[in-house]
This record gives C-alpha cells, sequence and structure tokens, in this order.
C-alpha cells in the first residue's frame, strides 16, 4: 500500500543514517565530553544539563507513514537517557538518597523524552493510527527497561498525546502542526514519486508548493517536501534531513529544483549527505531503490560530512568535507546550463532526427511490410527508403519510411496516382487537421512529409552519427553508430552531422558515459540524451596528431562489431558484451584519458572513480564555457 502511494518502509538501518549525522552524533558526543570533565560536581551538572537539552528538542515527520522514524528516534533518545540516568545515578554519593528522591517524583517526570514532542503529518489515515498506537507502545517498552534503575513506571492509562495529524502534508501550513523553533528537528522518508509515477493530484500539489518555479515537471514528488521545508525552516537553525531518490541530485532536476531553491533561499547549506546507496528494508516487498540522504539547514555547520559508497551495497565512509554541492560532491557549486544552440566547443551540431507526425502512415514497419507494398505496385519502391528508430534499430530490426522530397511545392500528382500512397497521406491529413495544436494543423498543407525534417548537413561524407536518445542505465557503454547518410533517423534518436571516428570515440567512451549519468536526465530506468549534454561537454583540446589513437580504437571496435554480426543490443549487453568488444572499450577509455590529462585541470587521482572524473569535468566545464 505504501509502494502504491509512492512511499517505502525504511529500516532501522537507514533511519539511522539520518538521525545520527542530524543529531543523535552530537547528543552522543556531548555525553562524551561530558564525562571528561575533571570533578564528579562537574560530570552530574553537563549530565543533567545534556537531559534538559534533550527534553526541549522537538521532532517532526511531516510523511511518517505508520511512524518509523518518530519512534525509531524516540528509542534512541529514551536509550541515551538511560545512560545519562545510570551514570548520574553512579556519581551520586548517596544513592539511597537519589533513588528516594527521585520516586517520590510525580508520575512522568522521570524521563525528560516526552512523545508530545513528537510530531508528523501522514496523508493515510490508517497508517497515521498506527504510528499513534506505535510511540504509545516503545514509550512503555522504554519505561520497562527503566526497571533496572528502579525508576519504572507504567503509562497506563495512557495520559500523554500523540502529535500525528491525518492530513495532505503538502496542503497544509506545518506551523499548525509545531511551531517552527531552534528545537526542531525536520526528518523523515517522503514518498519519492517520479515525474511519470505521479497521479492527478500528486501533479496539482508540486503546482501548489512550486508556484513561481520553472520546469516542475521534470521534478520528482519527494522535492516538494524540500521546499516546505525551507519555507517552514527560514530564519531558524532547525535542521532537516530526508531519504530521497538520487535523481534529485542528477540531471535536468540539479538546475530545476537546486538552482531554483538557491536563487530563492541564497543561504542554505547541505551540511551532510550520503552518496547514492542500494535501498534496503524489512517489507515483504523489497523495494529496490538507489536513495541518497541529504541534510540541509540555514545554520552552515562548522562541520561537514559526506559519506561515500564504493558501490551501492557497500557499507559507507565518512569524510569530512569543506562543502557539498547539488551533485553530492566536495567542490563548488558547478551546474551546466542549458545550452541548447550552440556547444561550448569547436564541434559539429547535434539535433533530433526527423518526427513523423503521422499517426504511422508513412512508416513501414519490416521488410515484409516493405515487399507487400512494391509488390501491389513497383513505383513505390523510389519513394521508401531506411528508417533508424532508436530501439527498433539497436535491436537490428529493419524499419522503413516512405519519404518524399522536403520540396514543399513538389508536384504530387504523381505520388497520388499509387492508390496505397494516396490512402496513407489522405490519412496523415486528416489526422493532422484533428490535432489540437495549431502548428500541427499547419502541418496537413503538407501530408506527404515528415512534420520536422532534420537531415544530416555533411553531404560529402558518406555517413553520420546516430546517438540514441535513451539508453539503459545497466549499459556500461552506449552503442553508437556511424550509418550511411540514405538513412533517415526518426526522433528517438540524435543525429550528429559527422562521420569523424575520433568524436565518434570521445562520446562512446567512459567520461561521456559519467557525464551522461549525473547531468543528464532519467527516463525511467533509462538514461536520457539531450542537446545540452552535448554542447555543455567539455571536450578535450588536441592535436591532429593526438588523434589517431583513439581513431584507431574505434575502428577496432567497429570491426569487431561488423565480425560479430549481433545486433547492438546483443553486444552492449552487460551480460553478453563480448570479451574482445569490452577489451577494446577499455583500451578507448585510456586513450581519451590521456587527452584529457594534458588538460591544465588534471591533478593525480583523477579518473580513478566516477565521482573524481565528474569533478573534473565540472572543472573543465566552467572553463571552457568562460573562455570559449
Amino acid at each position: 500500500m505504501r509502494g502504491d502511494l509512492g512511499s517505502y518502509y525504511t529500516s532501522e538501518e537507514n533511519i539511522l543514517k539520518v538521525i545520527n549525522p542530524l543529531f543523535m552524533d552530537n547528543l552522543r558526543e556531548e555525553y562524551n565530553q561530558a564525562l571528561k570533565k575533571s570533578s564528579k560536581k562537574d560530570k552530574k551538572y553537563y549530565l543533567e544539563k545534556l537531559l534538559e537539552k534533550m527534553g526541549n528538542l522537538k521532532f517532526f515527520d511531516p510523511a511518517c507513514g505508520s511512524g518509523n522514524f518518530l519512534i525509531v528516534t524516540y528509542r534512541e533518545l529514551r536509550l541515551l537517557e538511560y545512560k545519562i540516568l545510570e551514570k548520574i545515578r553512579s556519581l551520586e554519593s548517596n544513592i539511597k538518597k537519589w533513588k528516594d528522591k527521585q520516586t517520590i517524583l510525580i508520575p512522568g517526570s522521570i524521563t525528560k523524552i516526552k512523545i508530545e514532542n513528537f510530531y508528523g503529518i501522514e496523508i493515510d489515515e490508517f497508517s497515521s493510527k498506527i504510528a499513534q498506537v506505535s510511540m504509545w507502545f516503545i514509550e512503555h517498552q522504554m519505561n520497562l527497561k527503566y526497571e533496572s534503575l528502579d525508576l519504572h513506571e507504567d503509562n497506563l492509562p495512557l495520559k500523554q498525546y500523540v502529535n500525528i495529524k491525518n492530513e495532505n502534508s503538502l496542503r497544509m501550513d506545518w506551523k499548525e502542526v509545531v511551531q517552527p523553533d531552534n528545537n526542531v528537528y525536520i526528518i523523515g522518508n517522503p514518498p519519492f514519486g517520479g515525474k511519470q509515477n505521479q497521479n492527478k493530484e500528486q501533479k496539482e500539489d508540486m503546482k501548489l508548493v512550486f508556484k513561481g518555479f520553472k520546469n516542475i515537471g521534470t521534478l520528482d514528488y519527494v522535492t516538494a517536501w524540500y521546499k516546505k521545508a525551507l519555507d517552514y525552516m527560514k530564519g531558524t537553525k532547525i535542521e532537516s534531513a530526508f531519504v530521497s531518490t538520487n535523481s534529485i541530485c542528477q540531471g535536468e532536476q540539479v538546475p530545476n529544483l537546486w538552482i531554483q531553491l538557491r536563487k530563492k533561499y541564497d543561504d542554505f547549506y547541505i551540511n551532510f549527505a550520503h552518496q547514492t546507496f542500494r535501498w534496503k528494508n524489512e517489507a515483504k516487498k523489497n523495494a529496490s531503490v538507489f536513495c541518497v540522504i541529504i541534510g540541509f539547514s540555514f545554520n552552515e555547520r562548522n562541520k561537514k560530512f559526506l559519506y561515500t559508497y564504493e558501490k551501492p551495497t557497500s557499507l559507507p565512509e565518512k569524510h569530512e568535507v569543506s562543502q557539498i554541492n547539488s551533485y553530492l560532491l566536495d567542490m563548488d557549486e558547478i551546474v551546466p546550463e542549458p545550452k541548447k544552440y550552440k556547444p561550448i566547443c569547436d564541434v559539429p551540431k547535434i539535433e533530433a532526427g526527423s518526427m513523423p507526425n503521422d499517426g504511422g502512415n508513412l512508416i513501414i514497419k519490416n521488410e515484409k511490410e516493405k515487399n507487400k507494398l512494391i509488390k501491389e505496385d513497383s513505383r513505390i519502391e523510389k519513394y521508401i527508403h531506411r528508417l533508424a528508430t532508436s530501439e527498433k534499430y539497436i535491436k537490428g530490426e529493419v524499419q522503413y519510411c516512405l519519404w518524399f522530397k522536403d520540396d514543399l511545392n513538389s508536384d504530387l500528382s504523381d505520388v497520388l496516382k499509387i492508390s496505397v500512397i494516396k490512402e496513407r497521406i489522405e490519412n496523415v491529413k486528416n489526422k493532422r487537421l484533428k490535432s489540437t495544436r495549431k502548428k500541427t494543423r499547419q502541418l496537413a498543407e503538407y501530408p506527404q512529409l515528415f512534420g520536422e525534417i532534420r537531415l544530416p548537413e555533411n553531404k560529402d561524407d558518406e555517413s553520420y552519427i546516430f546517438f540514441p536518445a535513451t539508453t539503459t542505465e545497466n549499459r556500461e557503454y552506449i552503442p553508437l553508430d556511424l550509418i550511411d547518410q540514405e538513412v533517415i533517423t526518426n526522433n528517438s534518436a540524435f543525429i550528429i552531422s559527422s562521420s569523424s571516428k575520433y568524436l565518434f570515440g570521445i562520446l562512446s567512451s567512459k567520461i561521456n558515459m559519467i557525464w551522461i549519468k549525473f547531468i543528464g536526465g532519467k527516463l525511467g530506468d533509462n538514461f536520457r540524451y539531450s542537446t545540452t549534454l552535448y554542447n555543455d561537454f567539455p571536450f578535450p583540446d588536441v592535436s591532429c596528431e593526438d588523434k589517431v589513437k583513439v581513431v584507431e580504437c574505434v575502428q577496432e571496435i567497429l570491426d569487431i562489431r561488423k565480425e560479430s554480426k549481433k545486433t547492438l543490443f546483443d553486444l552492449y549487453d552487460p551480460e553478453t558484451m563480448p570479451l574482445e568488444l569490452k577489451k577494446a572499450h577499455k583500451k578507448l577509455d585510456k586513450e581519451v584519458e590521456k587527452l584529457y590529462k594534458s588538460e591544465s585541470f588534471y591533478e593525480k587521482g583523477v579518473f580513478t572513480n566516477e565521482e573524481s572524473t565528474l569533478k573534473f569535468l565540472l572543472k573543465l566545464y566552467e572553463y571552457k564555457k568562460n573562455n570559449n
């Protein structure tokens, strides 16, 4: 049920990744510092001060589900309180006197940690009720633990209340739940909800929360809680930390979320973060999600910590860093700006292929359909061209299209004499006329043509670079290809007006794949390419002589692919990729790295992992953007 709401049950392991760096580590450090005081009197004084402080803290989960974050937080605080009470007792010279003093206190006064200081909002009524009962239950469990201190008290009948509101968190003022002050911590695991998975109500939530922001249609649902939290936190020292999908720190969401947030709130900081890790929980249907954790506030911490993972399933490694940017890297905030029309480097332009906008009437699905049409009327053959669409081309499936001269004044009289073509063209016209878009209706005047025509401009070359618009995140390399000028590529892929094997090599490299992974967008589980990614990519500055080795590597790759007679789909499947092809790509990667090592920004250690490579590329991007 939580999954249907875009949420996932949170394991204790992941909850601790949030609350430990947010506040529990600091509280435990204060406890340790108190124990280092020289006298018993000082130790007792600072421990009692810490208890008082803990009793004043408030914890707010604005998407609390069944209360896991609040429950674990309450338990961890009570366990620390138990240690403090135990230590204070041991410091007393007259233990019996201290014990008698405690037992005469009224019920509920023993613990400073009160469940009325725990707040939550939950859209599902049943889950909100579970959260309330769970808080009473964990309170009872922790009270039982105090029996060893002879300080147990029964919390039945229930005297304390739990502040769990059954509301839509994004459509209410959080101040109605708990007034903002410096003692509040905001925690949680809000619903993730990628843009393609948001229902109508959630899309309306996004419009409401991000009113005045641009491109909110690209954002995950979870980002709305960051915006609401910043609105709530403004003017305070409140700190927040959320578990989120890692996509909010990649691709188009970085400029569309973080840069817009920084423009609106120019003085908030990411104080700690967990880079991408594999989600694990204890639910029956274990979620398979890649997540990050981001701790942020308007109060900049003196020490910032970044938790990195060698692999998404590895244990985290903690690093003290000077800053954390929107990509969750220890470096300045450098975010590529969209350059739709002009690359920052001297390379041929890229554009999407031709868009049919034809209702399928200009498309010939396969060889069988093509032969059938030619058999009906042989005059059709001269109007048939090979068509390359991203998915089918990679899978080796042959398609064709009806292609006429892109001359708007061309005479259709001969063409319309062929009945099957006449019928198809009329279908295109009718389909376009029924469109609600004015531009599409205007295209009905030329129904024989693709809606948008984009062809390679390098007419002297025999081929051009075919670049799929999407590729599965499981592939180590993107299956680019050099294809014949006579082949029409549709808008599911990009075309680059060049047959340069050097350019092909750079775009086929691991370095470019890292750029795509972190700077590009995603469509479901696929990486999505764009003209912006290409235009902003920092190509190396090299001489013709330096390009030779890259060209040789590309030729080796193309030869292996040709000899294998396998489809690009099979060749670039991570499980079936031929060893010979993989070695050739690794060889290409090394040659491309050598070219970048001549750049002034290169430092030892670059290219050892994805993070160091991305940091290098971002610095190089900024330099080239400012100097080209």
